[in-house]
């Protein structure tokens, strides 16, 4: 867990030669070394758990381009389940990634 942790600090700190990643570009990369074996899955997937992807309530904005709120989370620490802003019904959807 510590290397977990000192991997996302290295990841989203902002340095005087390069800009930190966002969370969510810095758990994918986390889980990418999970699925290398580098790191352990679970540990990896908990740490995201308990760190949030974005909390109840965000607005995110879509691949699609449309805003979402998020009501809620799934198995998959970074899948979330949202609401768009102009629908009535909830649906599980992936959140835009910046690169």
């Amino acid at each position: 867990m510590i290397a977990i942790c000192d991997i996302f600090d290295a990841l989203t700190a902002d340095r005087v030669y390069k800009q930190g990643y966002s969370h969510v570009k810095a758990f994918n990369i986390l889980r990418k070394l999970a699925s290398q074996g580098v790191l352990d899955a679970r540990l990896v997937d908990e740490f995201i758990r308990c760190m949030g992807v974005y909390p109840l309530g965000s607005l995110v904005e879509l691949s699609s381009h449309r805003l979402a709120i998020v009501e809620g989370r799934t198995k998959d620490p970074i899948r979330l389940k949202v609401r768009s802003t102009t629908s009535t019904t909830a649906t599980t959807l992936w959140p835009k990634i910046s690169t």
